[in-house]
């Protein structure tokens, strides 16, 4: 858990911790809505859209599903190479809040070549 002052933005970066020939992914993340507002996803995973993306700021549910269209080896990721970006901004006061990952709702799943 990281504390995030009130009324400041912070970025939480998303990677693999070794090289993956990514082919495809879906999550859907949950965060608490009364101590964060989400306000960007950034990602450079090649034709990723918000096509790609679910958000509803009712339940605070950011699901993502894509699949690599472009070949069929996959995008290669160096380990540490971020595969989505979200920034946050902390409501007015101080606030600490986990990300996690709703499973009973959509299944994490990675799709690797290899």
């Amino acid at each position: 858990m990281r504390h995030i002052p009130g009324n400041r933005s912070h970025q939480v970066e998303f990677y693999f911790d070794r090289t993956i020939n990514l082919q495809g992914l879906q999550f859907d993340l949950n965060y608490d809505r009364r101590r964060m507002r989400l306000t960007r996803v950034r990602t450079d995973l090649p034709g990723f859209s918000s096509d790609n993306l679910s958000f509803d700021p009712s339940t605070a549910s950011l699901k993502a599903s894509w699949i690599e269209s472009n070949s069929f080896n996959g995008t290669n990721l160096p380990a540490g190479t971020p595969i989505a970006t979200l920034s946050f901004v902390a409501g007015n006061i101080s606030a600490c809040s986990n990300i996690s990952f709703n499973e009973s709702n959509l299944r994490a799943e990675v799709y690797e070549n290899g």
